[in-house]
């Protein structure tokens, strides 16, 4: 089992790879005029991914004019002895500042935080397979519970009553009193079964709860608009405003 699980991240890694990484694309699109330095740091890059790795790289050395099986197969085992040493595959750095080559601002390197062009792709594929929620250490897979708090808080407008703990969801253009039922579901949906504990959702009902805390009375407190199914309506200046979280009503 452990090995097809490596097997498929390495399959989904090399192909994000290619779709991502700007340098990469650089080396498929010039293959045919690829500089030295530059068709080596690509193979140092896919080296890491097993067969597959090595089959890309044949792939995008084909184009060359002297290119032989051969001899990339020697250098491949070489980037794979390399890596082995924990020397390992280039990293971003590199690329920019012994290469020259001018990596985008938005690189998604840079917001996963990785190093290497070779970490980003696993962690991209790491989170295609498991989610964006789950984090891989040495003790095995966790649960990220601080970001699915905050992507729960970015998605969704949640109030909680503080007088008796009711958590209410903000469904159009009203509060409904579906907030741990929403929680709950939302929870299950973005990740496994395996990886997700009733303690862990209550843990994130909890954090939402005491993050939106609001008193009874605000509710329903401006009288002088009506909560119309299409809008809000003032009447005193009989103008229809859109409907927005912000407007208390349940």
């Amino acid at each position: 089992p452990q090995e097809e699980e490596l097997e498929k991240l390495n399959k989904i890694a090399a192909k994000k790879l290619l779709e991502t990484c700007a340098f990469l694309k650089h080396c498929r699109k010039d293959a045919a005029t690829l500089l030295e330095p530059h068709w080596w740091s690509m193979v140092h890059v896919l080296a890491v991914f097993s067969d597959l790795g090595r089959e890309k790289i044949h792939e995008l050395s084909k184009p060359y004019l002297k290119y032989t099986e051969k001899e990339t197969d020697q250098k491949i085992d070489e980037a794979k002895k390399a890596a082995d040493k924990e020397i390992g595959p280039h990293t971003c750095t590199f690329i920019e500042q012994e290469l020259g080559f001018d990596c985008p601002k938005d690189c998604p390197a840079k917001k996963l935080d990785v190093k290497s062009p070779a970490g980003m792709a696993k962690k991209l594929a790491s989170q295609e397979i498991h989610g964006i929620y789950l984090y891989k250490d040495k003790t095995g897979w966790h649960l990220n519970l601080p970001k699915l708090v905050d992507d729960l808080l970015a998605e969704y407008s949640f109030k909680t009553m503080r007088d008796n703990e009711e958590c209410l969801v903000y469904e159009d253009g009203v509060y409904m009193p579906l907030g741990e039922a929403t929680i709950k579901e939302e929870c299950e949906k973005r990740v496994p079964k395996k990886f997700i504990h009733t303690h862990d959702i209550n843990e994130i009902i909890g954090h939402i709860e005491r993050s939106t805390y609001v008193k009874r009375p605000k509710f329903n407190s401006e009288k002088g608009v009506l909560n119309l199914e299409n809008g809000l309506y003032n009447i005193q200046t009989g103008k229809l405003n859109p409907h927005t979280p912000e407007f208390l009503s349940n």
